[in-house]
């Protein structure tokens, strides 16, 4: 509508605006509702398929803030881990493919997994991003 809105329609335009900038911030706080819902559901189900923690507590490590899978070049052998970002630590695991947990209220089963590595978010100092050969890394 702002679009087909004639300049010289100050106040409407500005109506619209104001509308328009509404919509959106409703939007990116439905969005960050939905995505903390679903974090915190990856979170407890993690709980269950972590295979041994390594003295951690689940309860310990904050909020899930994010979980990807990262491939990691290993002599020449790629292999996927998955990394989970919590507010105090961030872990990689890896799969074990021959355990399976069920998970979640939908009969669905998912591979446990076996911690590989850690980072303490108290031990990162200070992050600096820079590209090597079109990829993004991020070092201290």
């Amino acid at each position: 509508m702002l679009r087909f809105t004639p300049e010289q329609e100050v106040q409407t335009r500005a109506d619209l605006t104001a509308a328009l900038k509404i919509t959106h911030d409703v939007t990116a706080q439905i969005n960050n509702a939905n995505r903390t819902l679903a974090n915190e559901m990856t979170r407890l189900d993690l709980g269950k398929r972590i295979i041994d923690w390594r003295g951690f507590r689940l309860e310990a490590l904050g909020s899930l803030l994010l979980e990807a899978k990262l491939v990691v070049c290993m002599d020449d052998v790629d292999k996927e881990m998955h990394v989970f970002l919590f507010d105090r630590i961030l872990l990689c695991c890896k799969e074990k493919k021959n355990k399976m947990v069920a998970i979640g209220s939908s009969n669905t089963s998912a591979p446990m997994l076996s911690i590989k590595g850690r980072v303490l978010m108290k031990q990162i100092q200070t992050p600096v991003a820079y590209t090597q050969g079109g990829t993004n890394i991020y070092h201290k």
